[in-house]
């Protein structure tokens, strides 16, 4: 339904009802839906591309995904560093986050794991 009424595509999307086939509800009904959003040729961009890319989605369609039942938001980033990791994040890009009122979570991973 949220898809159909924002034009974004979500994946390792499930509906609620749905037959889980791994963790707690393993065979069992999910009591909730989820979806994650990666905005299409974001993986091609270079990081400001894939945050204004991102956020922006967000900002446009977080009170449709409302209206569509969503209850829960969280903007994930994954980093792959290589010898040293340092995030920067603009005051304005740090005042949009905000702004969404959903958290944000940051995983670092070594280019070595």
């Amino acid at each position: 339904m949220a898809e159909s009424k924002t034009g974004i595509s979500l994946i390792n999307k499930n509906e609620p009802g749905e037959i889980a086939s791994m963790g707690l509800f393993r065979c069992k009904p999910l009591p909730c839906g989820d979806g994650q959003l990666v905005p299409d040729g974001s993986a091609e961009l270079p990081y400001g591309g894939r945050f204004e890319q991102l956020v922006g989605t967000i900002e446009k369609h977080i009170e449709e995904l409302k209206q569509c039942g969503a209850t829960e938001f969280l903007l994930s980033m994954d980093v792959c560093y290589d010898s040293q990791c340092n995030l920067e994040f603009t005051p304005s890009e740090m005042g949009r986050i905000s702004r969404l009122g959903i958290p944000l979570a940051i995983s670092c991973y070594s280019g070595e794991e």
